[in-house]
């Protein structure tokens, strides 16, 4: 679990581009950290075709089958993470996905917030792909 986490951890670094690690972001901002994020990942040890890719956006999406639902994917973990502060801020706080300051009505993502989020990707990756697939499959 650890060399996951330190792992997840390296990517999201380098999917934070030029910005402050300790720099709150709003919903644009992680919203294209997840999506750096996402090709960091699939690409795996290949971080050369990644950062072109990223330069790249037309090729990007040509090269990475059905990357607008992987966007989509991505997303949703921020949407997720926002709907459970919303309903049930002081359970989220508790939990850890809160943190004093950050106004629901206002929504800022924290490092600590991408981390989660990139931790839930990781989890839930392979369910979310198979459902993918099995509806390819069904066309």
């Amino acid at each position: 679990e650890q060399l996951i986490f330190d792992s997840e951890s390296t990517l999201l670094e380098k999917s934070y581009d030029r910005r402050a690690r300790g720099q709150a972001l709003d919903r644009d901002g992680i919203n294209q950290v997840l999506e750096n994020y996402m090709v960091y990942w699939l690409l795996g040890d290949d971080q050369e075709s990644a950062e072109y890719l990223l330069w790249n956006r037309t090729l990007l999406e040509q090269s990475l089958p059905h990357w607008q639902s992987l966007v989509a994917f991505a997303k949703g973990q921020a949407s997720a993470l926002e709907h459970r502060r919303r309903s049930a801020p002081s359970a989220a706080r508790a939990a850890g996905l809160s943190r004093p300051g950050f106004n629901a009505l206002s929504p800022r993502f924290s490092f600590e917030d991408a981390h989660s989020m990139a931790g839930e990707i990781t989890k839930s990756f392979a369910s979310y792909w198979e459902a993918q697939c099995d509806s390819m499959k069904m066309q």
